[in-house]
Formats: C-alpha cells, sequence, structure tokens
C-alpha cells in the first residue's frame, strides 16, 4: 500500500502535526475501529489523507475537520469527488459536533495532536455527559485514537498502579477502553521522541455511577491527586470528613475505584 497523497507540505510544529507515514497502520486502524459501511464519523486532523483514503473505502459518511488550510487544499483534490467525503476547514476544539450531526449517532477517529490530547478527550467527556443530563439517547458512540503511548496507557491503567489517576478515572466513568495497537515513533514524519498507541473508547449509553455533583467530584479528585502519596485523611481534611465515611481514610487516592470516588464525593457533598 503506498500513501495515497505523497506530496504532503512539511508538517507546522505551531501545531503539533506529526504525520503517520505507515499505510498499514492507517489500514489497520479503521479495520479494529468497528465501523461499518453508512455509520457517520469525524475524522480529527486528517492531515495528509492516510486515515481518510481507508475511512472511504470502508463507505462511512465522512466528514473531516482539519485547521492547516495547506492540507485541506490537497484532501479536497484528492476525495472531493466522492459523495461521502465533507471537509471542515476549523480548529476541532471549536467545532459544534450537533451541527455537524444534526440527526443520528456519529463515531470519531483520528491521530490526536499530543499537546490537545486532554483537551480533546475532556470536550467529548462534557458531550457525553450532557446528553446524560438531559436524558437523550447517547450520539457519540465510539472513539477511535492514536495518541502519545504514556497517556494511553493511563486511560488503561486500573486502581492501586501509579498510573491510577484523574484522567483514568473521568475517562472510565463515560467509556469501557480498549486497546488496539501500538505505533513506534519511525512510523511517523517528523520523528516524535516517544511511541504512539490506538486505542479505542465506547461510550456509556447511562452514566455507570450516581454522582450528585459532578464538578464536587471533579474538585475531590483534584484536591487527593495533588497530594497522591498522602493519607485521604490528610488529603481530605478541607472537607471535614465525617467518621462513619464508607471509605477507608487509611488509603492513598490510586487504591480508590471510580465507584469509591463516586460514593466519596456524594457523601462529602451531602454533608
Amino acid at each position: 500500500m503506498k500513501n495515497q497523497i505523497p506530496h504532503l507540505p512539511p508538517p507546522k510544529k505551531s501545531l503539533g502535526q506529526v504525520l503517520l507515514n505507515d499505510p498499514d497502520i492507517a489500514y489497520q486502524i479503521v479495520e479494529l475501529s468497528g465501523l461499518k459501511t453508512g455509520d457517520q464519523v469525524l475524522e480529527i486532523g486528517p492531515g495528509g489523507g492516510m486515515l481518510t483514503h481507508f475511512l472511504l473505502k470502508r463507505e462511512v459518511i465522512y466528514t473531516g475537520c482539519e485547521i492547516d488550510r495547506r492540507m485541506t487544499k490537497l484532501l479536497e483534490g484528492k476525495f472531493s469527488r466522492l459523495p461521502n467525503f465533507r471537509l471542515l476547514e476549523q480548529d476541532i476544539m471549536a467545532l459544534d459536533p450537533d451541527s455537524v450531526f444534526p440527526s443520528g449517532d456519529f463515531h470519531i477517529v483520528g491521530n490526536i495532536p499530543y499537546h490537545l490530547t486532554s483537551p480533546i478527550l475532556f470536550k467529548y467527556f462534557d458531550y457525553v455527559k450532557s446528553q446524560w443530563d438531559n436524558g437523550s439517547p447517547l450520539r457519540l458512540l465510539t472513539m477511535t485514537i492514536m495518541l502519545q503511548k504514556e497517556v494511553a496507557d493511563r486511560l488503561l491503567s486500573s486502581p492501586k498502579t501509579k498510573l491510577w489517576g484523574i484522567l483514568s478515572i473521568q475517562a472510565s466513568l463515560f467509556a469501557d477502553i480498549q486497546f488496539l495497537l501500538e505505533a513506534p515513533a519511525e512510523k511517523f514524519h517528523p520523528q516524535p521522541k516517544v511511541d504512539s498507541s490506538v486505542i479505542k473508547l465506547t461510550f456509556h449509553r447511562i452514566s455507570p455511577y450516581h454522582i450528585e455533583n459532578y464538578d464536587f467530584f471533579t474538585e475531590i479528585l483534584r484536591a487527593v491527586f495533588a497530594r497522591r502519596r498522602k493519607m485521604l485523611r490528610n488529603t481530605l481534611k478541607p472537607f471535614n470528613p465525617p467518621d462513619d465515611l464508607p471509605v477507608d481514610l487509611q488509603k492513598r487516592p490510586e487504591e480508590l475505584s471510580a465507584a469509591d470516588f463516586a460514593v466519596l464525593a456524594n457523601c462529602l457533598g451531602k454533608k
């Protein structure tokens, strides 16, 4: 398999562009994503169109969001004749998914810029939460994304490990997370200093835990993980925890599951 757009402009460091140059990995990503013909798909940062090519071959209803005008010109020149192709030239952080997909559910695929990983994840966590809060049917079903291996490892971590933290806990609230494949640094141009991983998030149709006040829940997470080596009895002192709290305050935060933190926040919030 050959790169479908061989003459690419130099990647922009200011945009964090690290372009996949291995079509076999792009092919595997689409195969492992579980996407079907007719699915609505948003690709974040298609760049030179490596993933785009295989998504369009899958005959999904495709929308790409690309901020770099040099890349959008190339993508339009290659794919605009196809009826299932649409391209938006804008910042992904400003994109309103309901405007892009006014009806039906959709999926996200993309090679996420390292510096935007957390903002993009939390943007779509908030989007899913808004549907839960409104009692609306879930619209965003999955995200199949390539990101820095270190971040992927955190997302895939579990309690009682060093990687378990705020991002891991919040991600587990919103989705089941599956490892798909690794993408070594040499598969990109320019070659980054770190390897990447591809993961798939399958979003929960309803919240798996009852959380009375989500903002307070996140406040508790920030408070305890800011001093993660301390016991909860120390980091929770400002919240005046009651003696009958159903969580062992002798533990450190990485020992608690997402369900434990939901219970903890609900109890402290009531007090």
